[in-house]
């Protein structure tokens, strides 16, 4: 998988890819999942495109602390 050749793995803070269900190798459309919790079992199941470099304790927070019908939109990325 390309995790391993470029060294990113589905830990907390990364962002990635969602798999389609029952769809292998195909990823859901205009979504992206930020996890919160390290999810390695879906190395080469997505793919890892980024990460979150500050801030990811502070998200955390406002996730768990959050009513579930809210979703949440990234507005901004800086690429490093």
């Amino acid at each position: 998988p390309l995790e391993r050749d470029f060294g990113f793995f589905h830990l907390a803070g990364s962002l990635s890819t969602i798999q389609k269900p029952g769809e292998p190798g195909e990823q859901e459309v205009d979504s992206i999942q930020i996890l919160l919790e390290d999810n390695t079992f879906a190395d080469g199941q997505a793919t890892v495109f980024g990460s979150i470099t500050a801030g990811l304790d502070e998200l955390k927070t406002a996730i768990i602390s959050a009513d579930p019908e809210i979703t949440f939109t990234v507005t901004s990325a800086t690429v490093l």
